[in-house]
């Protein structure tokens, strides 16, 4: 079975409901353009990542060829940073710390200027 790759294209376009008008202009073409695209039936790999990239969609699921994608194509899995409770309390400490010495320091800064001040 070959793929048509403008199918599927326009299947994930239509899925994430992404206004086509929208996609030629990000794609700096023309609205007929991006239909014409739906009816081809070979798209050329990097066309097929610019759209994957502005829809926010993964093509490598449905075209099963596209498994080597560049890096700046593949969308990346958003997680939450691995922070353990003592680095925050470490990070805390160090800046309470760092906010005591500007503390001193303005207050050392502030009693040399009214002395000089003062005569």
């Amino acid at each position: 079975m070959i793929l048509h790759k403008g199918e599927i294209i326009e299947k994930a376009v239509r899925i994430k409901r992404f206004p086509i008008t929208l996609l030629a202009k990000r794609l700096k073409k023309s609205r007929r353009y991006i239909y014409d695209i739906f009816e081809k039936q070979d798209v050329p790999l990097d066309l097929i990542l610019k759209i994957g990239k502005i829809i926010q969609h993964d093509f490598s699921n449905d075209l099963k060829n596209l498994s080597k994608i560049p890096k700046e194509y593949q969308l990346e899995v958003i997680t939450e940073p691995d922070i353990s409770f003592e680095d925050v309390n470490y990070w805390k400490s160090k800046y309470f710390e760092l906010l005591e010495q500007r503390k001193q320091l303005l207050e050392t800064k502030l009693e040399e200027y009214f002395k000089r001040n003062k005569s």
